[in-house]
């Protein structure tokens, strides 16, 4: 198998990876993209009241849930609408892996979900185009 950019990888070694982040950061669309591109399944896991603007590679799919902070306070119960909506679909998408891209809110959606294993990383806004390790919860 070729290292190249556009080799894909054996369906042996194919995984399903969901998706947590800003469905139109130009990171986001990249890694995905690439992904894909190298013959994984691919699932941007998106809040319902985020729009995803045109150019999101066809091969990407989108799957939404309703997040804890979906334009109201941040209460008790909207943490468990939040987290039931996640659970639902991650049951729906069954990933092998969640990537949880940047700390704050994707990274908070990640750990309510409960789902193992999930990975969350960052790229730092200090240090452009630097990649952080990932923090990473095994399962």
């Amino acid at each position: 198998m070729s290292d190249g950019p556009t080799s894909g990888a054996a369906p042996e070694d194919r995984l399903k990876l969901a998706f947590l982040g800003d469905p139109n950061s130009i990171h986001m669309r990249l890694w995905v993209g690439f992904l894909a591109g190298r013959g994984h399944s691919v699932t941007l896991l998106v809040a319902k009241d985020r729009v995803v603007e045109p150019g999101l590679p066809e091969s990407i799919a989108v799957e939404t849930f309703t997040s804890f902070a979906a334009g109201r306070r941040v209460t008790p119960a909207s943490l468990l609408r939040g987290r039931r909506s996640l659970r639902r679909a991650l049951a729906h998408v069954r990933p092998d892996i969640l990537n949880a891209h940047f700390l704050t809110v994707h990274g908070w959606n990640a750990w309510m979900s409960g789902f193992h294993p999930y990975v969350v990383d960052r790229t730092s806004s200090s240090t452009p185009g630097r990649r952080e390790w990932p923090l990473c919860s095994p399962g």
